[in-house]
């Protein structure tokens, strides 16, 4: 248990106890946005989206699937590079984007951005549980309220994956589609994938794997511990969970790893693009996945998904071969385990 102050609550899954602290506080789900290049003005590469009341949150974007390869003849890759929030919009820019032809197996075009956040100011005549920041004073985005629709870790665990093992997520977790899951492999051989379209996490290699999925729209109930209830009398918080904690990063791969600020992460595999390898008459498309090694995570590829022909005079540039690109999202192993 750290040395701050707040609050120290054990869940009901019998992990580590919760701690909501003058440094660590509950996120809010607020969107899932899925985009694609012909969302929105489908020439356009940034690509906008209005979410009412986006600026009342400090926002925090959580990025999956930003690169897709392209294949028209030639193969090529759509990436998305960047993203931020302007006031009730949030937008992307694609760096490079194709509109015509298909897409090679393992990819589909579509980018999901999940964003959650923390209120810049509590909502007036409400209440709910407030901590002091280090001045004494409240800090209001610190507070957990009855307007709060925080995200919960519904899922932690560590499990035994076999080689070419599909794992799914559970049934009974609410809100599959727009669900978050960390993953820590105990070895840094082990090749993993969280395939979003299956609901399945993709092994490559053996080994105990730390799992964490963190989803919204529960159904909660009053708790042995803290319980918010709002005016209309339903619960709006318990301490039965761990909520998902503003204490995390974004990461962009460069050259085929990112490194985390964190000793020991946990970070997402969200469908990373696919790993593609030049042939004598095609290209062999392979699953693409993640390894771990310290603080790094590493581009890699699981097993062969399918293959393209390779047209004359249409060479796919040789950068784009064999190399994993995205973004990933990191959190701290030991907040949770």
């Amino acid at each position: 248990m750290s040395d701050d102050y707040g609050l120290f609550v054990n869940p009901k899954d019998g992990g580590k106890p919760i701690e909501i602290t003058n440094k660590t506080f509950p996120l809010s789900f607020i969107k899932r946005i899925l985009v694609n290049p012909w969302s929105g003005d489908k020439y356009n590469k940034v690509k906008s989206f209005n979410i009412p009341g986006l600026s009342k949150y400090d926002v925090v974007i959580v990025p999956m699937s930003t690169c897709h390869f392209w294949a028209y003849g030639y193969v090529t890759k759509t990436l998305i590079s960047r993203w931020w929030v302007e006031g009730d919009t949030f937008r992307c820019e694609y760096s490079q984007i194709a509109w015509d032809g298909g897409w090679l197996p393992g990819n589909n075009g579509e980018t999901h951005f999940m964003l959650f956040g923390t209120l810049k100011d509590v909502p007036k005549n409400t209440y709910g549980l407030f901590i002091n920041g280090l001045d004494g004073a409240i800090d209001n985005f610190r507070g957990i309220t009855q307007e709060s629709d925080l995200s919960y870790c519904v899922f932690r665990e560590k499990i035994r994956l076999t080689d070419r093992q599909k794992w799914s997520i559970p049934a009974t977790i609410p809100n599959r589609d727009s669900v978050c899951v960390f993953m820590r492999p105990a070895s840094s051989s082990h090749v993993l994938r969280y395939d979003r379209a299956s609901k399945q996490v993709w092994s490559m290699g053996a080994g105990d794997v730390y799992i964490v999925i963190f989803s919204y729209g529960l159904d909660l109930q009053p708790a042995d511990g803290l319980t918010i209830w709002n005016s209309a009398g339903k619960v709006t918080y318990s301490s039965d969970y761990v909520p998902f904690v503003k204490n995390g990063h974004q990461l962009t791969l460069n050259k085929n790893s990112a490194t985390s600020s964190f000793a020991v992460p946990m970070f997402t595999f969200d469908t990373p693009s696919a790993w593609v390898v030049e042939e004598r008459n095609s290209y062999n498309i392979f699953a693409g996945g993640y390894k771990v090694s310290g603080n790094k995570i590493i581009g890699a590829r699981l097993w062969t998904i399918g293959s393209y022909p390779i047209y004359t005079g249409s060479s796919m540039d040789i950068y784009d071969q064999e190399i994993i690109f995205g973004g990933s999202y990191a959190i701290d192993f030991n907040d949770y385990f």
